[in-house]
């Protein structure tokens, strides 16, 4: 199945604690379909930097040897 290879952050909480950008999650990779890619630049959870397209999503996460996150619903 075709989909994306994004890179994001994940929103902790609404507002930073000490400094800005603290109340986001360290920069993950994941793959997602492009209807999960669209509820996620539409939520104010997600702060996405990259979105690359993905032939076949099971093929590019064996063909790497490491374990990419797979998305397939967004909170």
């Amino acid at each position: 199945m075709a989909g994306y290879l994004i890179e994001y952050k994940l929103r902790t909480s609404i507002t930073f604690t000490n400094e800005p950008g603290d109340n986001y999650s360290k920069e993950r990779k994941a793959l997602v379909s492009a209807e999960t890619l669209s509820r996620m630049l539409a939520s104010w959870q997600y702060l996405i930097f990259t979105a690359r397209i993905v032939e076949d999503m099971d093929e590019y996460r064996n063909e790497n040897g490491k374990q990419i996150e797979i998305i397939s619903e967004v909170m």
